[in-house]
């Protein structure tokens, strides 16, 4: 069985602590279009599939569908060994279709098989409410995570994310000296120390005994420590992080985030570009076209922000003229490789 599945499955081997040489890898994305998976994933399917469906999308017409099925332990896992272990930006948008029941494990979860260290983001299968991060030092055999005091069982992995219907953005941003964990671009929990990762796996899992439950994920991506190495600060208002802001049409939207470098140092010089898709909802999902994108006065030029040195901030005054009601998708693309998505709405 494959390594990472093991240490999910907690079946526990002891390992001699080694010091091994990194090599980063190269960053992947996989939105999950093609028919048949990528060959970065090794698939389980344990009392249970996955599959790319066209039931749901969050980009392009196709997810990755984890459904489970009665008869034993459900594994279903998407999982990659990485040849050493890695730092970098993970992330995944898993859309959350059975709020207020309890169902199954549906995360994504780091591991390194060096150290037994391990990150996890997503949903418990007991806990109907909440979303849940957790830092466990296998070392020190210390569980860290928000504390937060969500739902009816709050506990150290306990968010205070209440769990909504829809897409939702998980990330984890594996740096030199803490990783930090959030949901929707806002950061829910800081775990200090120095820890990377060799393998990265998209699961759904639980016992026997629960609910058969279906798990949709798309926009997978791994972007490695050597061009992730700054980070996103989330959009500024008005602009809001969890995808709620609402706009009236025919009015200009400043949109603004900052970069901050590993040594806190604000990021003045990177090349950032803005690009807008109008998301409609189809009996197979939702489709993301494309929408004309441009400035709003003479302050930007076409699709790329603007530094503002007072601020140390980037900004695109983004026009919304003309665009019809409904919600849309945000991107900004920088130059160091990473992808940046809010969806806002206008009347």
């Amino acid at each position: 069985m494959h390594r990472t599945h093991r240490r999910i499955l907690l079946v526990v081997f002891t390992a001699f602590f080694l010091f091994p040489i990194v090599a980063h890898a190269q960053s992947f994305t996989d939105s999950f279009e093609n028919p048949t998976f990528d060959p970065f994933w090794t698939v389980v399917q344990q009392f249970g599939t996955a599959s790319t469906t066209t039931e749901l999308a969050h980009t392009g017409t196709q997810s990755l569908k984890l459904a489970s099925t009665f008869g034993g332990q459900r594994e279903i896992h998407l999982a990659h060994d990485f040849p050493s272990t890695q730092k970098g930006d993970f992330s995944i948008y898993f859309y959350d279709n059975a709020p207020g029941q309890e169902t199954l494990y549906q995360k994504i979860f780091l591991y390194n098989s060096i150290s037994g260290d391990s990150a996890s983001l997503g949903t418990q299968d007991f806990d109907a409410d909440c979303d849940t991060a957790q830092m466990y030092n296998y070392t020190t055999n210390v569980l860290q995570g928000p504390n937060g005091t969500c739902g009816i069982y709050p506990q150290t992995s306990t968010t205070n994310v209440s769990r909504t219907a829809g897409w939702h953005k998980l990330d984890i941003n594996v740096a030199a000296g803490s990783t930090t964990f959030a949901i929707d671009s806002t950061a829910v929990f800081t775990a200090s120390g120095d820890y990377s990762f060799d393998s990265v796996t998209i699961f759904m899992s639980g016992p026997f005994w629960r609910p058969n439950t279906v798990a949709y994920f798309d926009d997978f991506s791994f972007q490695t420590s050597a061009t992730s190495s700054n980070h996103f600060v989330g959009y500024f208002k008005p602009l809001l992080n969890d995808g709620s802001a609402l706009f009236q049409s025919e009015r200009t939207i400043p949109v603004r985030f900052q970069l901050i470098a590993p040594d806190g140092s604000f990021v003045s010089n990177a090349v950032a570009e803005i690009h807008v898709f109008k998301i409609i909802e189809t009996p197979t999902g939702a489709v993301d076209m494309s929408v004309d994108t441009l400035p709003s006065g003479s302050s930007n030029t076409g699709t790329l922000f603007r530094y503002d040195s007072t601020s140390n901030q980037y900004i695109y005054n983004l026009s919304i003229k003309g665009y019809s009601s409904g919600t849309y998708l945000l991107r900004t693309t920088i130059d160091d490789g990473s992808m940046h998505d809010v969806n806002f709405s206008i009347k």
